[in-house]
């Protein structure tokens, strides 16, 4: 793990950066060479020939559609031996089908978070935790307070909230300033830590944290600690990333809908709910399509467990016990088109807001994109290809090809790109095992790609690379 600079660092160079701001989920990608080089290094594919034939075949013939649409199966997979588990069965198994699956405590009894901050008796050790992390300032909602379809945070000193949360169980987990949850602790980014967890190899092909590593600026990577009856309201993973999260001690209940499912729960104004358990989701007048909706998969999860939630699940987690968990966002070819098509149609959205001013704003659409997608929404529709969707309309050409660093290389034209390229200074997407690199000319507003590049998987090294080739005349 490596610790960052504040967020603040990022504004002023000049070469930007990968900026998420999570308020109109704001997606700017730029990197100067040197972050190109480090995130777009050569990686070793864990997946079988036959494996990755399978996913290419299965993303051809989806058609751009999504996975995982539809009932939620009648109950979640169980994990249970790591040594009888490989990458290729989590490809076939759950992230192709865009399924979840619980893994066993056994995946992470040699976490150091695990041994450290647990008690005998399996409960946060907070004299630990006082001693190791008290100064540190963490986000605390209030689970008792509504606002919008999220909870209010404030922050305080670590050591602040274990006393809190002394009081709140002596008080009989009751207290007069409500239910206080820590989330979305950034600890992996503001604290050296050594021997926490050990990334899991399943989870490990996860290019959202990888260009944060290479920024050294933020991560996807979090903390969460509460008493008993803290709880997340219902909603999807940021960007509709996949996650993953492991109760370091306590249990959680997950209640998790599939893809589409979350339509039928909305209320004749269209809203999400913020609580799927309410009484209020059974009056048909406020949510008229309730009874349309499937019942939710629902997971308790143990100490030591690792829940997959896949991407697009809307789900609400509630904490059973004093809990503390960790988790991560995380995006690969696997939900590269899921994540893409939701900022496509979250810029509709904005643009829909806006449309009042259209005429009268001077550069409307440019307005909308920074308001909501400052790079044009791109769909990666399958491992055959890339295509844009802008607003602007010129072209550009896009080159790919494959091969890697042991000297097998080869490349060809790979048809064009729709979208104004003045708005994507640098596109970094890699599809499976496979990536690929949009670099503009000198001259952004162009509209037209510069260097022809290699990718593709290596058949004698099994290495995954992206290396620029002088353009054939």
């Amino acid at each position: 793990m490596r610790v960052g600079p504040k967020a603040q660092g990022l504004v002023g160079r000049k070469r930007g950066a990968l900026c998420l701001l999570v308020s109109r989920l704001v997606l700017t990608v730029s990197a100067p060479a040197e972050v190109r080089r480090r995130v777009l290094r050569p990686v070793r594919s864990w997946m079988d020939r036959e494996t990755l034939a399978l996913a290419d075949r299965h993303f051809r013939g989806l058609g751009g559609g999504v996975p995982g649409v539809g009932q939620a199966p009648g109950r979640v997979a169980f994990i249970s031996e790591p040594g009888a588990f490989s990458y290729a069965d989590f490809v076939r198994g759950f992230l192709l089908p865009n399924l979840p699956c619980v893994f066993s405590s056994a995946f992470t009894q040699g976490w150091g978070s695990r041994r450290r901050w647990v008690t005998p008796a399996g409960r946060p050790d907070f004299d630990h935790l006082l001693r190791t992390y008290g100064d540190v300032v963490v986000p605390v909602a209030n689970c008792g307070v509504q606002e919008y379809n999220s909870n209010p945070k404030e922050h305080m000193p670590l050591r602040d909230y274990i006393t809190y949360w002394k009081e709140y169980i002596e008080g009989g987990y009751s207290s007069p300033r409500g239910c206080l949850y820590l989330k979305d602790w950034h600890l992996c980014r503001d604290f050296p830590v050594e021997d926490v967890f050990t990334l899991p190899v399943y989870f490990s092909s996860d290019w959202l944290n990888e260009f944060w590593d290479a920024l050294d600026v933020d991560d996807y990577r979090f903390v969460y600690a509460g008493p008993a009856g803290s709880w997340s309201p219902f909603h999807a993973d940021i960007f509709r990333s996949f996650s993953w999260s492991v109760n370091v001690c306590g249990r959680k209940k997950w209640l998790l809908f599939p893809p589409g499912q979350e339509e039928a729960l909305r209320d004749r104004h269209g809203n999400l709910p913020y609580d799927v358990t309410s009484p209020a989701l059974c009056d048909t007048h406020l949510h008229p399509r309730s009874q349309l909706a499937g019942p939710p998969l629902e997971i308790t999860q143990e100490a030591g467990e690792m829940v997959f939630v896949p991407s697009g699940w809307h789900h609400q987690v509630h904490n059973l016990d004093d809990t503390i968990s960790i988790n991560h966002n995380w995006v690969n070819g696997f939900n590269l088109a899921n994540m893409w098509r939701f900022l496509q149609q979250e810029l509709c959205a904005v643009q829909e807001e806006v449309s009042e001013w259209r005429d009268s704003m001077p550069d409307w659409h440019h307005h909308c994109q920074v308001e909501q997608l400052r790079v044009e929404a791109i769909s990666a529709r399958s491992l055959g290809g890339l295509q844009a969707q802008g607003g602007c309309g010129c072209q550009a050409e896009l080159w790919v090809g494959a091969g890697c660093d042991c000297g097998t290389a080869w490349a060809e034209p790979w048809g064009r790109l729709s979208g104004c390229m003045a708005q994507i200074p640098l596109v970094t997407a890699r599809l499976l095992s496979t990536s690929v690199l949009l670099v503009p000319s000198s001259s952004l507003g162009t509209g037209r790609m510069s260097d022809p590049l290699q990718l593709g998987l290596c058949p004698s090294c099994q290495l995954t690379g992206l290396f620029p080739l002088p353009r054939s005349s």
